[in-house]
C-alpha cells in the first residue's frame, strides 16, 4: 500500500488544521491502496528544536510582532531560507527514511518548507516519480516561500488569492480554488444557524482565546458588563489558570441580562460552537478565519498578526464578513453594535460570510489529489516497459 504523506508543521494552526482536515476527507474516500499519512517532520526528526523554534514563534507573535513582520518580509524578499541547506540534512534524511517505510503515491504539503526540502533533495539525485501538491493555507497576502519551489499544483482557498499568485507568476494551469479544507464535519450540516435573532433567547457570541490570554477576563467582563442579554461561550484552551478565572466570572450575575454560559477548555466541539452562535470573536488565524467561513459565523478579529494573518483579515473585511476591532473598546462596541436593535449589522455579515463558504473543502482536494496520482500512475506505467523490474525512487542520505 503507498501513501498520500500530508505534511504540515505547528507553527499556526493553519497548517495543523488544513493537513488533519484532508487526512480525514480521505479517510472518509476511502481510495483502494491508498492511505493517507500526517507528517509533521521537523518535529519527528528534531523534536527539541522543534520546540524551541515554535516556542520562539509564538513569542514573537505575542510579545514582538514588529520584529517577525520583518522576519516574513525577509523570507518573502529574499532567498534567506534557501541559504541553509547544510543544517536541513536531519530533515532531508529523515524524509528519505519516511519514503523508504512508506512509498509515496503523493505529497502533499500545508506547510512551505516541504517545498525547500524536496528541491534540495533532488537537486541531489533523487528521482520522483510522484506529485508534490501544495495547499495554501494563507489567503491574499501570499509569501512567495509558498511557491518559489518545484510544486506541481496548487490548491488555494478563494478566487482573491488565485488572482494574487497569478500576478506574481505563479501560472493559473497550476492553481484550483478548492477552498480551504476544513474538517468534513462541516459538510455533514449542522443544526440550523440562529439566523432569527429572538431577544429572549440572547445573542450568542463565541470567544476562542488562543494568544494574550492575560486580557481575557477583561475582555468578558465588558463583553458581559455592556452588551445588554448576551449569551457568550469562551473556550480557554489548555490554560487551566484562564479557566479558573473565567468559571468565576461566570457565577457574577449580570444585571442586563448578560451571562457567560459556558467555559470550556480545549474541544473538538468548534465547528458545532461556530454553528450555533451569531459571531464569533477570536485572532484572525487561518484556522479560525476559514472555519468561521464554512460555518457561516461572522468574526470580530481581535488580533492580527503581522503577514499570513493580515490577509485572512483582509478576506473578511472585504467581503463584509466581519470586522478587525484590535482594542478591547473596540470589541466591545462592535460586539454591541452588531447585535443591537433588529442585529441587521450581524445579517449583514452573515449573509455575505455565507457566500465565501466551501464546507466541503477537503472532500473536493482530496478527490482533485487522487485524480493526480492516477495522472502520475498513468504517465509512469507508459513509460516503464512491461517486462522492466519495479523499483522504488533512488533516495539519497545525509549530504
Amino acid at each position: 500500500m503507498r501513501s498520500i504523506h500530508v505534511c504540515s508543521a505547528g507553527f499556526g494552526e493553519g497548517h495543523n488544521s488544513a493537513a488533519r482536515a484532508l487526512v480525514a476527507a480521505f479517510e472518509r474516500l476511502q481510495p483502494a491502496e491508498l492511505q493517507a499519512e500526517f507528517l509533521d517532520l521537523n518535529a519527528r526528526v528534531q523534536p527539541e528544536r522543534d520546540a524551541l523554534m515554535r516556542r520562539i514563534y509564538l513569542q514573537l507573535l505575542s510579545h514582538a510582532p514588529r520584529v517577525w513582520a520583518g522576519i516574513y518580509r525577509l523570507i518573502d524578499r529574499t532567498r534567506w531560507v534557501e541559504s541553509f541547506s547544510f543544517f536541513n540534512a536531519p530533515l532531508r534524511a529523515g524524509l528519505a527514511e519516511v519514503f523508504r517505510e512508506k512509498p509515496p503515491a503523493a505529497l502533499v504539503s500545508a506547510f512551505p518548507f516541504y517545498g525547500v526540502l524536496l528541491d534540495e533533495m533532488e537537486e541531489r539525485g533523487f528521482r520522483r516519480d510522484f506529485p508534490r501538491l501544495t495547499i495554501v493555507t494563507d489567503s491574499i497576502s501570499i509569501n512567495s516561500i509558498w511557491f518559489r519551489f518545484r510544486n506541481d499544483l496548487y490548491f488555494v482557498p478563494n478566487d482573491d488569492t488565485a488572482r494574487v499568485m497569478v500576478e506574481k507568476g505563479v501560472p493559473a494551469e497550476k492553481l484550483r480554488v478548492t477552498g480551504f479544507p476544513v474538517h468534513p464535519r462541516f459538510a455533514d450540516g449542522f443544526p440550523p444557524r440562529p439566523d432569527v435573532l429572538d431577544p429572549a433567547k440572547g445573542r450568542r457570541a463565541l470567544y476562542i482565546v488562543n494568544s494574550r490570554a492575560h486580557e481575557a477576563p477583561d475582555l468578558v467582563r465588558a463583553l458581559l458588563e455592556e452588551v445588554p442579554g448576551l449569551r457568550l461561550t469562551v473556550t480557554a484552551g489548555r490554560d487551566e489558570k484562564l479557566h479558573a478565572r473565567l468559571e468565576e466570572l461566570a457565577r457574577r450575575p449580570q444585571r442586563n441580562g448578560s451571562q457567560l454560559v459556558r467555559v470550556l477548555g480545549w474541544t473538538r466541539e468548534i465547528p458545532e460552537l461556530l454553528a450555533s452562535h451569531h459571531l464569533v470573536i477570536s485572532k484572525a488565524g487561518g484556522a479560525t478565519v476559514q472555519e468561521a467561513i464554512a460555518a457561516g459565523c461572522p468574526m470580530v478579529m481581535c488580533q492580527v498578526a503581522p503577514g499570513q494573518e493580515e490577509g485572512n483579515a483582509t478576506l473578511l473585511t472585504q467581503n463584509g464578513a466581519g470586522v478587525v476591532a484590535p482594542t478591547r473598546t473596540d470589541v466591545v462596541r462592535t460586539v454591541r453594535d452588531a447585535l443591537a436593535g433588529d442585529a441587521s449589522i450581524q445579517r449583514g455579515w452573515a449573509t455575505n460570510i455565507a457566500r465565501l463558504s466551501r464546507p466541503r473543502a477537503a472532500l473536493e482536494l482530496a478527490e482533485f489529489v487522487l485524480e493526480e496520482i492516477a495522472r502520475w500512475d498513468v504517465r509512469r506505467a507508459a513509460a516503464t516497459p512491461a517486462s522492466a523490474p519495479s523499483a522504488h525512487p533512488a533516495v539519497p542520505g545525509r549530504r
